[in-house]
């Protein structure tokens, strides 16, 4: 926990953020990247379920 406190001070004291706008949007790319590769997973695990054909409607379900 003190690296984290002399790092706040060293950024207080000099005034600014040691962070710049390109750090942050690496930040920004990279939980995208992240959330992404979460999504494509599960819709994978989805597309899996799906059967491979369709049986075609019955005559009591083109009546209803």
């Amino acid at each position: 926990m003190t690296t984290v406190a002399a790092t706040a001070e060293r950024v207080l004291a000099s005034g600014g953020s040691t962070f710049g706008a390109g750090f942050i949007a690496f930040l920004i790319v990279l939980a995208l990247a992240v959330a992404s590769f979460f999504l494509f997973r599960s819709m994978s695990r989805h597309l899996r379920k799906v059967p491979n054909s369709f049986d075609a409607p019955t005559q009591d379900e083109d009546t209803e």
